[in-house]
C-alpha cells in the first residue's frame, strides 16, 4: 500500500473515531421512531426535506436548511457509518432518524469550520442525508391532504 494512502486511512479512521452522533430533538417531532424521506428539494442555497412516519402518514414534517451543502446516500453505501453509529457509540439509528453530529468527517473534507457550521443527519431504512448548515432549519407540520 502507497505510503500517502495509508495515511488518508488511518486520518479516515481518526476522522471517524472522533465523531459524535447526537440524537437531535426537532420541534414536531412527538413519536419516538424512525421517520421516512417523503422528498427533498433543492432551490438555490435552500434544502427541503419532508418527512413522515409510519404511525401517522397524514402528517408531514418539512424541514427547510439554509444549506452550505447536501448529499442523498442509499443507506448500502453507508453501512459502516451505521455500524460506528450503533456499535462505536452506543446509539442504535433504527430507533430514531434526526442526528447532529460533532466533529464531522464531512465537515473536516469539506474544510469547513466545526464552530461555524452544522452537520445535520437524517437516517432513515433506504437512504442517509446529510446537511451542512450555519444555522437550525426551519420546522414546520402540515396535514397531506392525498392520503385517505
Amino acid at each position: 500500500m502507497e505510503k500517502s494512502s495509508k495515511l488518508d486511512m488511518e486520518q479516515n479512521n481518526k476522522d471517524i473515531m472522533t465523531e459524535q452522533w447526537q440524537r437531535w430533538n426537532p420541534p414536531y417531532i412527538t413519536i419516538e421512531e424512525q421517520y421516512f424521506i417523503d422528498h427533498v428539494s433543492l432551490k438555490a442555497e435552500t434544502v427541503c426535506i419532508t418527512v413522515s412516519n409510519a404511525a401517522d402518514l397524514t402528517h408531514l414534517i418539512q424541514f427547510t436548511f439554509t444549506a452550505i451543502t447536501y448529499r442523498y446516500t442509499n443507506e448500502s453505501y453507508r453501512l459502516a457509518t451505521i455500524s460506528d453509529i450503533n456499535h462505536v457509540q452506543g446509539v442504535i439509528y433504527a430507533d430514531w432518524t434526526f442526528f447532529k453530529v460533532i466533529n464531522s468527517s464531512y465537515l473536516t473534507a469539506l474544510h469547513a469550520s466545526q464552530d461555524s457550521h452544522i452537520h445535520y443527519a437524517f437516517i432513515t431504512s433506504d437512504a442517509i442525508v446529510d446537511v451542512i448548515s450555519t444555522n437550525e432549519p426551519l420546522v414546520a407540520c402540515t396535514i397531506r391532504n392525498d392520503r385517505e
